[in-house]
């Protein structure tokens, strides 16, 4: 058996991705923590924009479905934003938890 390269051990290695499940209104929302792309990606759409918005473009970044595919796109942000702020709220707490997130992150995004 050949041994395997520490390149491939490294990758071999790393964790899959930490989910969370929020029950809202009677329907579970699966939470996904975003990949290294994933956050720069998100990191990048969010520079400059309002604080509410960076949190909503880290919820479009982080809700999947079953298969673990993004369940929202940008295309979904003004629906987003016409939600009740307590019905979103355990969304958004949930993907700023799982995604290490604090609010200073998301200040600093908005004043990029």
């Amino acid at each position: 058996m050949a041994k395997q390269s520490p390149k491939d051990a490294f990758f071999a290695a790393a964790p899959k991705p930490k989910t969370a499940t929020v029950n809202l209104a009677g329907q579970s929302v699966t939470i996904r923590e975003m990949n290294v792309g994933e956050r720069l990606e998100f990191e990048a759409a969010a520079a400059g924009k309002p604080s509410g918005e960076v949190a909503l473009l880290a919820v479009i970044a982080s809700v999947v479905d079953d298969d673990g595919d993004l369940t929202f796109d940008a295309s979904d942000i003004d629906r987003l934003k016409q939600l009740p702020p307590d019905y979103l709220l355990p969304v958004m707490e949930a993907v700023l938890k799982i995604n290490a997130l604090t609010d200073d992150d998301v200040g600093d995004l908005a004043k990029n």
